[in-house]
């Protein structure tokens, strides 16, 4: 029975150890993995007016060209 006992705390004083060692430890701060959301913000930006110069390259002024349509920044 006493050795039932004994078990019990010191069970008990390795959670409190362990309790008392996490809560005195310096929280980290990890940076989240990934691209910063700023980042990508300005990456789809690039793109999207890449596409629209060679689209207004390619497409619109082949169509002026052939006379099809006119274009106007209107």
């Amino acid at each position: 029975m006493r050795e039932k006992g004994k078990g019990t705390l010191e069970f008990i004083g390795l959670c409190v150890l362990v309790v008392a060692v996490t809560k005195w430890m310096p929280a980290q701060a990890a940076e989240p993995p990934g691209i910063p959301p700023e980042i990508v913000a300005e990456y789809l930006h690039a793109i999207i007016q890449a596409e629209r110069i060679l689209y207004s390259t390619h497409v619109v002024e082949c169509l002026q060209d052939l006379e099809i349509t006119e274009a106007s920044e209107e």
